[in-house]
This record gives C-alpha cells, sequence and structure tokens, in this order.
C-alpha cells in the first residue's frame, strides 16, 4: 500500500471520539430503557392509587362531611335549646336533635407498595451531547484537511515541495533521500 493513501482526506473521528460517543449512546439508551421501565411502572402505581382513592379515601371522606354536617347541625340545636329558658330538658324539647356522636373511624392506609423510583440522570444533558459531537467533528475536519494537505504534498511531483539530499545510514554510509522542503 502506498504511503499516499495513509494520508486519507476523510474526515473520520479519532477512535477516542468513536469510544465516548458509544458511551453517550450506551447511556442514553440504558437511561431511555430504565425510563420506560419507570414510566410503565409509574402508570401502574398510579392506578392503584387511583383505585384506593376513589374506592377507600372517598366514600371515608363523605362519612366525614356528613359527620361534620350532623356535628353543625347538633351544635345549632344546642344553641337554640341554651337561648331558651332551659326549663325543659333538651331530650324532651321539642328542637331536639340527635347527637352525632365522635367520629371514630379511622382512615384508610394506603397498601399499595411503595412508589416505583425514577432512574437517575445519566449525567449529561443533550446540549453536553451536541457540543462534544460539534467539537469531535471539526477535530475529524481538521484530521481530514491535514490528510489532504499531506497528501496533496506527497503527491507533488513537481519538486516544489521537496529537496534532495545525502542522509547517513548506519556506519558512515549514506543514500539519497527526498524530504520535504520546509525541513532544509
Amino acid at each position: 500500500m502506498s504511503i499516499v493513501n495513509y494520508a486519507s482526506p476523510d474526515y473520520r473521528y479519532y477512535d477516542t471520539d468513536k469510544k465516548i460517543m458509544e458511551d453517550y449512546d450506551n447511556r442514553i439508551g440504558i437511561y431511555n430503557t430504565a425510563l420506560g421501565q419507570y414510566k410503565t411502572q409509574a402508570g401502574d402505581y398510579q392506578k392503584l392509587v387511583d383505585d384506593f382513592n376513589t374506592n377507600q379515601i372517598e366514600p371515608w371522606n363523605a362519612n366525614l362531611a356528613q359527620w361534620q354536617q350532623d356535628r353543625e347541625t347538633y351544635n345549632a340545636a344546642i344553641e337554640k335549646w341554651n337561648a331558651t329558658d332551659r326549663t325543659t330538658p333538651y331530650e324532651s324539647w321539642s328542637g331536639t336533635v340527635k347527637s352525632p356522636g365522635n367520629f371514630t373511624s379511622t382512615a384508610p392506609v394506603f397498601e399499595g407498595g411503595s412508589a416505583p423510583v425514577a432512574p437517575d440522570d445519566p449525567g449529561f444533558s443533550g446540549d453536553d451531547v451536541d457540543v462534544f459531537i460539534e467539537e469531535s467533528q471539526a477535530r475529524a475536519q481538521r484530521r481530514g484537511a491535514a490528510s489532504a494537505t499531506a497528501q496533496a504534498v506527497i503527491g507533488n511531483t513537481s519538486g516544489a515541495f521537496w529537496k534532495w539530499c545525502w542522509r547517513a545510514v548506519g556506519s558512515g554510509r549514506g543514500r539519497l533521500c527526498r524530504v520535504p522542503s520546509w525541513r532544509y
């Protein structure tokens, strides 16, 4: 293979840049998979919560609201009775309202398990990835431009870029070689 083929003007990413981009892709894929699982679990969990609220909390709240209304009605009746001469016992008074008693019901407890936890942030944003890709593209373009220049220099047969010189090789022997003109 000719040395000219090594100096390809193609815009190629450095191996390190490729590995970093693969790492970004892998981490994004892992995060998206975990996020998808979380969304599914969160949806299932939300259904349990909604069912609990509809079938247990709402009826309990309705009972509490009814008791509060009965208590207010009873307290209003007591207040009216207190405004009388109170010679008639309350139980025999014509405006008597039965006492609602104490509200002894205990609020229902959700037993649907613990809520799913969202996956940890991958540690970078889409902007971070975009900036890295732009920088690595710029490096690849500079690399390709340098390779294209090298290929042009190597392929130039006019001699404008080359000089002939005598180089010492080994034990005093030498050889004639071409070197770029900017070196001498």
